[in-house]
């Protein structure tokens, strides 16, 4: 009898460590399992927030007054002023250009310059396409207004944020585009 007590006591120490262990393993897929759900919601509703962009933005482009570029007192087009979260699972946004093409894709022809793409930290890389009326561009401050950059047209952003942008519809020599700033 006292030899089977002796066992048992030496075996106590093993199932502890055993049961903590369990627990720990099922802790660890309980927390992993909840970050892809987080990461996939956040995903999920920055998607969502494209489309509400490109609805508004299609809206922006049939009603919205342009502004004329060229002349300094033209007075301001239509805008709208957009704030959406960028999640941490995300690379790269960019507007009217896919800035991972070849050098032998224009990047800058008027199909990818009606889209927004982006790309997750996993590498993949989503388009969402708007109305082919919409031509994005980047906006610089210039004399006192907000012209079209010629240096770097697109408008590219990389970090996880919430990013407040304002659109504004132009029009520039022969068509109408959405500058961003």
């Amino acid at each position: 009898m006292l030899r089977d007590n002796y066992t048992a006591a030496e075996m106590i120490p093993i199932r502890l460590l055993m049961s903590i262990t369990i627990i720990s393993a099922i802790m660890l897929l309980a927390f992993v399992g909840f970050q892809r759900i987080d990461t996939t919601t956040e995903m999920q509703r920055f998607e969502d927030e494209l489309v509400i962009l490109r609805s508004e933005l299609s809206l922006l482009c049939e009603t919205g007054e342009s502004r004329d570029i060229r002349d300094p007192y033209a007075p301001s087009g239509s805008t709208r002023v957009f704030s959406f979260h960028i999640p941490s699972s995300l690379s790269t946004l960019s507007f009217g250009s896919y800035p991972w093409a070849s050098s032998s894709i224009d990047q800058y022809d008027s199909d990818i310059s009606s889209g927004i793409f982006y790309q997750t930290t996993q590498g993949e890389t989503k388009a969402l396409w708007c109305d082919s009326s919409i031509i994005f561009r980047k906006g610089i401050y210039q004399d006192s207004r907000w012209m079209v950059s010629d240096e770097t047209p697109n408008f590219t952003f990389s970090e996880s944020a919430t990013l407040t942008v304002t659109f504004e519809k132009v029009y520039d020599t022969a068509s109408t585009v959405i500058i961003i700033y």
